[in-house]
């Protein structure tokens, strides 16, 4: 029996444990029976968390699941907290013994941050301060659980693992609320009253959202087809996996959805036009969505070209017109700073009475932080594509075949959020990281490529590779 690598002393280990368990004995006596089943609790759980704690990798899978699936709403938001203290203080006590951090793309990373100081600078234009600390503070958030990400997924297998945790965790969402009813705290039913209905929402509470979420995680679904052969239930599987999801959207009943999963049907029939499987599955999708898809359903499409002939008979499709045009006025009008993060709802009023969000990513960057922000949002779009063009020229066939299928979700992604308030979702965000995360994991060069050490290491080699000498930049 060792401990930090020094012969354990079982004598005094012996009396440790009974001083403690004394001391237990005389808490037990004085504590309210309230605190008694806390503790007893605690006593219980105390070995399951000093395990976790040594195992941060299997925290970070935790905690993934628990961000897509939003699984502890069920026992209450504290477990989500405690969950995400607890990887990364888990996080923090392993890299520091290994001194070393991971940096996938060092202009990805900078385009991010260069992004991050432009919100918070936005903040000086803002006259409610207090949404704007609210959503700077979700955003924080976001962009610790995607740095975090970086330091788990350095190599292909461990991306793959990343993506099934993703899709699991999508699944879970999409239809445990159908087997397990959410808490009433966070049930809030959306109904179209014109023509009978009630919109599904899953454990996001949001139709256009939980439509998002499906055609960000089919093409992932597309993926596992391609690269589990072995066993070979995965197919079947991710195949169903995939009519599920086309069957959320179809209850969701959220045209912009249905817009963004026909661009989908589209873009994979133009970039797998020569692979026949690819094609097949293409019309699979199109049969399911034909099969699925209520009567009245048909009548919410139709509403599109309804709205397209006459805008003014759809109160949605006016009001978010009427909201975009604000926008691009509001934003000609403050260019550098924009309205400020959050603002644009108390800001809109002198321009329409409709106190909504701009549904549309591009414009709610535009006006909340202004043209800067706007380009370096579009500057990270522009690199990933270049990444994703890169993967997709390789002659590695996983890799090739993985670059595609990201530049469908990419661009499918893309076009969803012109139709939402999406700008700091975490899917969207998610959707601009993948890229940069299935570069480094597929690249031909070593895993030590991406790590960067911590100041004051010098026991581990100098990373090599493509981004070398910028990363030992960063570190210098």
């Amino acid at each position: 029996m060792e401990i930090v690598g020094r012969p354990l002393n079982r004598k005094r280990l012996i009396v440790l444990v009974l001083v403690l368990g004394a001391g237990v004995a005389a808490m037990m006596l004085v504590i309210p029976a309230s605190l008694r089943k806390l503790l007893i609790l605690g006593i219980i759980v105390s070995p399951a968390f000093l395990y976790l704690f040594t195992k941060p990798r299997v925290l970070f899978y935790i905690l993934t699941f628990f961000i897509f699936s939003k699984i502890y709403l069920y026992y209450g938001f504290s477990l989500f907290e405690i969950t995400y203290i607890f990887a990364f203080a888990s996080w923090a006590v392993w890299a520091l013994e290994r001194r070393r951090l991971v940096v996938h793309d060092p202009v990805f990373v900078s385009f991010v941050a260069a992004f991050c100081i432009l919100m918070f600078v936005s903040l000086v234009a803002a006259r409610y301060i207090d949404s704007s600390i609210y959503r700077l503070k979700q955003f924080a958030q976001l962009m610790a659980f995607l740095f975090l990400t970086m330091q788990f997924v350095r190599d292909r297998r461990e991306f793959r693992i990343f993506l099934v945790v993703v899709g699991l965790a999508i699944v879970t969402n999409n239809f445990l609320p159908m087997v397990i009813m959410p808490p009433e705290d966070f049930t809030s039913i959306s109904i179209i009253a014109s023509q009978g209905v009630i919109r599904y929402e899953g454990l996001v509470f949001e139709p256009n959202q939980i439509a998002i979420l499906q055609n960000f995680v089919i093409p992932i679904f597309l993926f596992f087809m391609f690269v589990y052969r072995r066993p070979r239930i995965v197919r079947p599987v991710a195949l169903l996996a995939i009519m599920g999801s086309v069957a959320i959207i179809v209850l969701s009943f959220s045209r912009g959805g249905f817009l963004s999963f026909v661009f989908l049907i589209l873009v994979l029939f133009y970039i797998e036009r020569r692979n026949r499987i690819m094609l097949g599955i293409g019309v699979v999708l199109i049969l399911a969505g034909l099969l699925l898809v209520p009567p009245s359903y048909y009548v919410r499409v139709g509403s599109i070209f309804d709205a397209l002939s006459d805008s003014g008979d759809d109160y949605p499709v006016y009001t978010r017109l009427q909201t975009m045009k604000s926008a691009i006025k509001l934003g000609i009008k403050n260019p550098v700073f924009g309205v400020g993060l959050e603002n644009f709802k108390s800001r809109t009023a002198i321009f329409t009475t409709f106190r909504l969000s701009v549904h549309n990513a591009f414009l709610q960057v535009f006006v909340e932080m202004g043209i800067l922000a706007l380009g370096l949002f579009i500057a990270v779009i522009s690199y990933n594509i270049r990444l994703i063009r890169d993967l997709m020229r390789q002659e590695d066939a996983e890799t090739a075949r993985l670059g595609k299928f990201l530049m469908i979700q990419q661009l499918v992604v893309l076009f969803n959020a012109m139709f939402i308030p999406a700008a700091y979702d975490f899917i969207l965000w998610y959707t601009l990281a993948l890229p940069s995360l299935a570069h480094c994991a597929y690249r031909p060069s070593p895993p030590d490529s991406c790590r960067v050490p911590l100041p004051g290491s010098y026991s581990t080699p100098p990373p090599t590779g493509r981004w070398s000498g910028s990363i030992n930049t960063i570190a210098r």
